[in-house]
């Protein structure tokens, strides 16, 4: 009911202000029951789903959840959201027929549902340079950390910002230390398909070239599954 209240009375309600709280909330509705969480959920979805362009502010509180306990980043409630705010970055996913030629398994959550039917809420230049800030920002201090001490969430957080240079330049950088660790190995398999598909021209940048050597030198790994993954980079 309150879902639709919202969606009939959406073009009077300060949009920005509520949904900044009620992102806020779904942050943190872990303790929170089944019913409320449903609620709050829905009342975001209805307000998100109303609005053309977004307010930075998703991606913050995308990148907060993802970075931490992953109360509403990629679930069903709010899948939506999720996958608006990916598109808007632009990273390409592979097929699982690439998978599945790396003998990986897929992650339920890795491959964003309705990614080809979600809209750009961030279609401007300067939007697009804001949220890639933002993102980068939120990054920041977790590159710092060992590989022994990498959350697996960390991975999980970094696919859907692969289409952002910096991003995939510190993978690049650290792909050595995830893949020698079990528990991170099969993510960082996933993110290094994912370098080489949101891989930009080489001639731009030294960064891309220098994920562009990177990725040359993988080639001559022993290991058969990163080399298929890396194959797939090219």
């Amino acid at each position: 009911m309150a879902a639709i209240t919202l969606k009939e009375y959406s073009e009077k309600i300060q949009h920005v202000a509520l949904q900044k709280c009620l992102l806020n909330l779904m942050c943190r509705m872990k303790p929170m029951s089944a019913e409320r969480q449903a609620l709050i959920s829905a009342m975001a979805v209805t307000l998100a789903s109303g609005q053309a362009t977004w307010d930075p502010y998703y991606v913050t509180a995308f990148l907060h959840d993802s970075l931490g306990d992953r109360n509403w980043v990629n679930k069903p409630n709010t899948s939506f959201i999720s996958t608006q705010i990916i598109k808007s970055l632009g990273t390409i996913y592979p097929t699982k027929d690439m998978f599945t030629s790396c003998n990986l398994e897929i992650d339920v959550d890795f491959i964003p549902d309705g990614l080809a039917i979600a809209s750009d809420r961030y279609p401007s230049p300067q939007a697009k340079e804001e949220i890639a800030t933002i993102a980068l920002n939120a990054l920041a201090p977790w590159w710092e950390l060992r590989a022994d001490m990498t959350p697996m969430l960390f991975l999980r957080a970094l696919a859907p910002l692969m289409a952002l240079p910096d991003v995939r330049f510190n993978v690049v950088k650290r792909i050595d230390g995830w893949l020698q660790h079990v528990k991170l190995q099969r993510l960082a398999m996933q993110l290094l398909i994912l370098v080489g598909l949101n891989y930009g021209n080489a001639s731009d940048s030294a960064q891309e070239k220098s994920i562009l050597a990177r990725l040359l030198q993988m080639r001559m790994l022993k290991n058969k599954n990163v080399r298929l993954a890396n194959f797939f980079c090219s």
